[in-house]
């Protein structure tokens, strides 16, 4: 993906896709004069086909509303890790400018995200770039999706991560 392009893309988690019929959509601007434009598939789309595929059910209405909980654990535990992450990356840089915000998380959450992740990206080799959040788009596939962290290292090689959590409320305070 071409930077400018990503720049081109915005995200609203509030919006209902109306081909899912489900909240979170991408929207694709490309110049200042078009309009913008519903991208049709998120990556997570992907996912849900698969799952169709091999014939697992449609989620209850007690499954969706602990998937609602679960998303809203999801978002919080995401930003408090894109905090950290621009915080150690700016600590190195000497421009520490971000503020420190848990989003959510409890402290002894945020604290236990925060020694986990810096332990992780202290093993990188100086001079490694942390991207936190990137979102890619395949203008050919019309599809979205985001990067939790990407890390480039100064020979050129990449890693990529993609989060996943559990429910963490009422396990560390």
């Amino acid at each position: 993906l071409i930077e400018s392009e990503a720049a081109k893309l915005r995200y609203d988690k509030d919006f209902v896709h109306p081909r899912t019929n489900k909240p979170g959509a991408y929207f694709y601007k490309p110049d200042s004069k078009a309009d913008e434009k519903l991208v049709s598939r998120r990556t997570t789309n992907l996912i849900e086909a698969l799952d169709r595929q091999r014939g697992w059910s449609e989620r209850t209405v007690d499954q969706q509303e602990s998937d609602k909980a679960a998303r809203l654990t999801g978002d919080r535990t995401h930003a408090a890790l894109r905090n950290i992450i621009t915080r150690y990356s700016e600590n190195l840089q000497g421009t520490q400018v971000t503020a420190l915000d848990r989003h959510g998380v409890t402290e002894g959450q945020y604290a236990m995200l925060k020694n986990y992740v810096e332990g992780m990206l202290k093993k990188y080799p100086p001079g490694s770039i942390f991207l936190p959040e990137i979102t890619v788009y395949n203008k050919t596939a019309d599809i979205a999706g985001t990067i939790d962290l990407l890390v480039i290292k100064p020979d050129g090689t990449i890693d990529i991560f993609d989060w996943k959590t559990i429910n963490m409320s009422g396990k560390v305070s």
